[in-house]
């Protein structure tokens, strides 16, 4: 009585999945965004002209059970809503940053 090979398989991981499955795989591709720009997942390759970005599968898990235990990533810098003043009726208010880090005050009045 001998063990039949074809009958045993092996759960085999991944070492590094592409970007593209990493998308896939999650509910919504900004949170693989904001994961890359986070550094939550490690990046094994780049991708560039031709060439697929690899993330590595563990670091992926990990990001992902992160997720399902309800943590969040930090939103991306796109994404935060800019610190403005509220608009007067007919004044724009705009902050110009100069050279010595200070922020000055631009007023824009506009005729109605």
């Amino acid at each position: 009585m001998g063990l039949d090979p074809c009958t045993f398989t092996v759960a085999l991981e991944p070492l590094a999945i592409t970007k593209r499955d990493a998308f896939r795989s999650v509910p919504s591709p900004k949170t693989v965004q904001r994961w890359l720009f986070h550094e939550w997942v490690i990046v094994v390759r780049r991708g560039g002209r031709g060439r697929t970005t690899l993330i590595d599968y563990q670091s992926f898990k990990a990001a992902y059970q992160r997720l399902l235990n309800g943590e969040e990533p930090p939103l991306l810098p796109s994404e935060e809503r800019p610190k403005c003043v509220p608009k007067a009726r007919g004044v724009s208010l705009y902050y110009i940053a100069s050279s010595t880090d200070s922020v000055k005050l631009a007023v824009s009045a506009s005729r109605h």
